[in-house]
């Protein structure tokens, strides 16, 4: 009885899964709701003829246990069908691999019911009902039901691996669903059959686990755009029941509220199902701009890797010459070439960070960014970028660069060339955006347990706004007003810093009393003992 039970609710529950999937016609879903809420319908059939053959008995039972695997044939051939619809909406195969999917499944139904083709005989025994099948006809059958559903869940892992997002996550669940019911299907209805173990209930109720996990992504996931047809669902409900109780009114004040009520709602119920309508129609637009914006951003990470790639060589070798010109490796420059080999030293420098910034946005971007992990004195890397500076007198326009130090141990264990990097990009920002006064660089033990490191580049120029301190280390964030002063500035700099820091186990931060007041970057990093 409780296996009968079982069967019962199964069968009841797909009937009201595959009504719901089948009545939606959401636009663009309206072939995929159709295709699978048949399919639906068709299991739930199949529960029911295994109902059937456990409780008829007579002549019957032959045509219930007949009928049990038509229809499993029929839901094989009709799932793999509904694979070459999902998830765009339309039939990807011509008609003539539709005629070839379904001429095997008219032929088997033929076969099937066939008198003595398939089922040879069926025995009532205290125990259950045993079935003797054909020698050649049931092989044919298990072959035909395990390759169609091979096929299907191929197609369907095919797009699961293509897919991103929510079609992905909706995947996850309608895999796990439809694959548990295929398995246990194939197992206790043909596999064990054939060595006469016969659990046909085991199979059919497993179309359970379907119906949970499919109807878990409708509610969560939104799996076939269901959310308007069950908020249609439940507005006709509660207008049914408003309308019964306009009718049951027993004055007629009674019957003019209540139907008041009742038009009320149905206007308001209306305006409910339109926004759910709007409401799915702009998350669809949403999911798939951001879909196409994630494929154009990977593009264009792709793209600047491999531009900065191309242009990093020549532009190092300019640099190279350049420098070899200006130290007069290549013979004594007059005053007015050097400016100009000056020049375009410092122009190539520029070219050579900007490339060396967008290499970096790549690799942070793609996850690829690598690390050399060493230990070495950051007061010293410090000091060779500020004395770098200083020795360039062209650059610094007289300002005054310092450098000092509490003293004691600086050792910290990180990469070198990126922390050098970093060192390097906050004094040349300082340095570029202070027309006058100082820059001045400060390197101590932040804690009284010296645990870490502070870093301090202290300016008197341009300063920042407050509206831009909260935006100053994201991605192309300038100042209003720093063009006037650097005109060649990318914004990336920063961005690119902060993400080295944090990757070192550090913090970065900027504090600034406003525009013409200055700023200060602060650079906190663990100390290696």
């Amino acid at each position: 009885m409780l296996i009968n039970f079982f069967l019962g609710a199964a069968s009841f529950l797909e009937l009201v899964l595959g009504v719901i999937i089948f009545g939606q016609r959401e636009k663009g879903k309206e072939l995929i709701n159709i295709s699978f809420g048949l399919d639906v319908l068709v299991v739930s059939a199949w529960v029911f003829s295994a109902l059937m053959f456990r409780l008829v008995s007579g002549s019957t039972i032959m045509f219930w246990c007949k009928t049990q695997y038509v229809i499993g044939a029929i839901v094989a051939a009709g799932f793999l069908f509904f694979t070459y619809i999902f998830p765009e909406g339309k039939i990807r195969i011509g008609r003539w691999k539709q005629v070839i999917i379904l001429a095997p499944l008219i032929a088997l139904i033929t076969m099937i019911y066939w008198p003595g083709a398939f089922v040879k005989q069926i025995n009532i025994a205290a125990h259950g009902k045993d079935v003797f099948f054909g020698a050649i006809s049931y092989p044919i059958y298990g072959l035909f039901i395990v390759f169609y559903f091979t096929l299907a869940f191929w197609n369907l892992i095919k797009i699961y691996l293509k897919r991103r997002g929510l079609i992905r996550e909706q995947l996850n669940y309608f895999i796990l669903g439809t694959g548990l019911t295929a398995v246990s299907a194939i197992t206790f209805d043909i596999i064990l059959p054939w060595f006469k173990y016969f659990y046909f209930w085991a199979g059919t109720i497993s179309s359970l686990a379907m119906v949970g996990f499919i109807g878990y992504a409708i509610l969560k996931k939104e799996l076939f755009g269901i959310k308007i047809i069950l908020t249609e669902i439940l507005v006709s409900l509660t207008a049914i029941l408003l309308l019964v109780d306009v009718f049951l009114s027993e004055s007629r004040l009674e019957y003019l509220w209540r139907g008041a009520l009742f038009l009320l709602f149905v206007f308001f119920g209306f305006l409910l199902i339109k926004s759910v309508l709007k409401e799915i129609k702009l998350k669809n637009q949403l999911a798939a701009a951001n879909e196409e914006l994630k494929k154009l951003d990977k593009i264009k990470s792709e793209f600047l890797s491999i531009a900065s790639h191309q242009l990093r060589a020549p532009l190092t070798i300019i640099k190279g010459y350049s420098s070899m010109m200006l130290e007069g490796d290549f013979g004594k420059l007059n005053e007015k070439i050097k400016d100009v080999v000056y020049k375009m030293f410092q122009s190539t420098q520029g070219l050579v960070l900007l490339v060396e910034d967008f290499l970096n946005i790549g690799r942070i971007e793609m996850g690829q960014m690598k690390y050399d992990f060493a230990d070495f004195d950051l007061s010293e890397t410090v000091k060779r970028v500020v004395d770098e500076f200083a020795a360039d007198s062209k650059k610094t326009r007289g300002l005054k660069l310092s450098f000092e130090s509490d003293g004691g141990n600086f050792n910290i264990k990180a990469d070198q060339n990126k922390i050098r990097q970093v060192v390097y990009n906050l004094i040349d920002n300082a340095v570029k955006y202070t027309e006058k006064g100082f820059v001045k660089v400060f390197l101590a033990h932040h804690n009284k347990n010296h645990k870490n490191l502070l870093l301090k580049i202290q300016d008197s120029g341009e300063g920042i706004s407050k509206e831009m301190l909260s935006k100053i280390f994201q991605k192309f964030s300038r100042e209003s007003g720093a063009s006037r002063l650097h005109v060649d500035g990318s914004g990336l700099g920063l961005y690119v810093a902060k993400k080295i820091v944090e990757d070192h186990g550090g913090k970065i931060w900027v504090e600034s009393d406003g525009k013409g007041r200055g700023s200060s970057f602060f650079i906190e990093l663990p100390l290696n003992k």
